[in-house]
């Protein structure tokens, strides 16, 4: 959708080691978030975007941002009523 490489993080409990990063960063494992993930987490193989798609994504994209705004308020009714 951005036309960025993306590349996945490979641990299998992200929320958990979220946490346990931000909690080593608060009691001072680490000195901040940054080198709480650098210390941690581990990256997959880089998937390269395809640009067909991202033309495709761009099309759509404009039609969204020309409807949203017409259709923004029937969204937050929407929500409410769960």
């Amino acid at each position: 959708v951005f036309g960025l490489p993306l590349q996945r993080s490979i641990l299998k409990e992200q929320a958990s080691v979220g946490a346990a990063l931000i909690a080593g960063v608060g009691v001072g494992v680490y000195r901040d978030l940054a080198e709480a993930c650098q210390r941690t987490v581990q990256y997959g193989d880089i998937t390269e975007p395809n640009a067909a798609n991202r033309a495709r994504y761009d099309v759509l994209y404009a039609h969204f941002r020309e409807l949203y705004p017409r259709l923004k308020g029937d969204f937050h009714r929407l929500a409410e009523g769960w």
